[in-house]
């Protein structure tokens, strides 16, 4: 179960488990929601009738209950009889923040996740601290929150709209992901912002364009294949020995790593975003 195949996250995650599903001979079934509350309660109902093994969800709240062993990729409820494959936000937060603290920028924008993704809260959180702590101050003028089912580029366009509507300065964005990011280089390059000169932008998540966008992206990767092949792995195993499940850590961590590309550079201090 995916929230939605669009936006690149899920499809890499899929890749993952997929690999190590097939290796073992198994057959898997994908199936999409958008995080609408209907599908959320009918399609693992319908995987369920149909008899699968296990179920695999991949930033999808958890709405149903079922005796079959169930594994998630960014899922940070605790849930008896489910494992969680989680990234390491912390760290994260600290690679990003301090990422663009070291290139001089105080000045820092930020665009927040759709609140239904599974990984808002925890990614805002995180990166909220990780700022505070090192004194820079997050103001609600230069944070947009991502409205929209589908993981599009516009969406990160429209965000990025919105908070240079407001005319406060900045010289660095820090968007919730790389397809928001690529959004909003879009905006800013519409009203005459240059792409890193003028304005630094850092994404997250790594997506397979990422690195062919211009300029390429700077990201905080998730190791999103790997993270799919965990979940399979994971999955497989209290399939194969559900007498034991319990043995299986309730909680995987994966860690992030910063990858630094072009859209990112030292801020200029003889200048600062002006619209």
């Amino acid at each position: 179960m995916v929230s939605e195949l669009t936006g690149g996250y899920c499809a890499i995650v899929l890749n993952g488990i997929e690999s190590a599903l097939t290796k073992q001979g198994y057959f898997y079934l994908a199936t999409s929601h958008f995080h609408r509350e209907d599908l959320l309660e009918h399609n693992p109902q319908m995987l369920i009738e149909r008899q699968v093994d296990g179920i695999i969800a991949v930033d999808t709240q958890i709405r149903f209950e079922t005796a079959l062993p169930v594994v998630t990729v960014a899922g940070h409820e605790e849930i008896d009889g489910v494992t969680n494959v989680v990234l390491n936000h912390q760290t994260a937060a600290e690679l990003g923040v301090g990422h663009l603290l070291d290139l001089g920028h105080r000045q820092i924008a930020f665009i927040k996740g759709q609140e239904f993704s599974t990984d808002t809260a925890v990614r805002w959180e995180t990166i909220y601290e990780a700022a505070q702590k090192r004194g820079i101050v997050v103001g609600n003028e230069l944070v947009a929150q991502l409205e929209g089912d589908i993981g599009t580029p516009e969406l990160g366009y429209i965000a990025a709209k919105k908070i240079l509507a407001l005319g406060v300065p900045f010289t660095a964005l820090f968007a919730f992901n790389d397809i928001s990011a690529i959004g909003a280089i879009r905006a800013l390059q519409e009203v005459g912002l240059r792409v890193p000169e003028d304005v630094s932008v850092l994404g997250f998540d790594d997506i397979y364009a990422a690195e062919f966008h211009n300029p390429a992206l700077t990201t905080i990767r998730q190791p999103l294949f790997e993270m799919g092949s965990l979940a399979g792995q994971t999955l497989l195993k209290r399939i194969a020995d559900s007498q034991n499940a319990d043995q299986i850590l309730q909680t995987l961590t994966v860690e992030p790593k910063l990858i630094v590309r072009q859209s990112t550079v030292p801020v200029n201090k003889g200048r600062s975003a002006r619209y």
